[in-house]
């Protein structure tokens, strides 16, 4: 086993520390530093595999029911019907969505970025158009109608760049939040805890 700081490291760990090294030593070799790789010739560690996790569909139906009426039913309908990955849900802005033909365009992904949020293009470069089911639909039209109901009553405008999920006080929502969040929406549903990724495979 493989320690740091007298602390047994993961075999994972310890693989992607192998091919960092292994590639750093091929350079070395390709500009003459090194004549031989001698992290090539190390036995890689034997990772053990993990099942992967998602929602069922029934599961998802649960998450969605125990959320309904609540600030991030919205957000998990998406994740959960759509596959957007988190930083594409926040960045989603109102103009972005049209729920009269029933889709939306993934335009940008929401960052923090020295202290202040930044919109960035999405991984995928093309401006991807992605439908939404009648559910979605619906579930959006709530959360703008609840959006529009607090910003009436902060005084002031709904939502930060007119983004469709932000704080109660129309401030962006922080990734970093977003598992936590999910985490005790399904505690609360009573559903095996998963991540926002691991709701983009049970979208697809």
């Amino acid at each position: 086993r493989s320690y740091l700081f007298g602390l047994p490291l993961h075999p994972q760990t310890v693989s992607h520390h192998r091919a960092v090294l292994r590639k750093a030593l091929a350079d070395a070799v390709t500009e003459g530093l090194l004549t031989r790789n001698v992290a090539a010739l190390a036995k890689p560690p034997t990772v053990p595999r993990t099942e992967r996790r998602w929602l069922s569909g029934d599961e998802l139906r649960v998450l969605f029911d125990g959320t309904s009426g609540t600030p991030l039913h919205a957000l998990w309908v998406l994740a959960g019907t759509t596959g957007l990955r988190s930083a594409e849900l926040l960045g989603l802005a109102w103009g972005d969505v049209d729920l009269d033909t029933g889709g939306l365009r993934v335009r940008h992904t929401l960052h923090r970025d020295h202290g202040g949020w930044v919109l960035r293009p999405p991984k995928t470069r093309a401006h991807r158009a992605v439908p939404l089911t009648e559910y979605a639909v619906r579930a959006l039209r709530g959360h703008r109608s609840r959006q529009n109901a607090d910003a009436l009553a902060m005084g002031g405008p709904p939502g930060v760049r007119g983004l469709v999920f932000t704080t109660a006080t129309g401030h962006p929502l922080h990734g970093a939040n977003l598992a936590k969040l999910l985490r005790v929406d399904l505690i609360a549903a009573g559903l095996p805890v998963v991540t926002v990724h691991q709701l983009r495979h049970t979208a697809a």
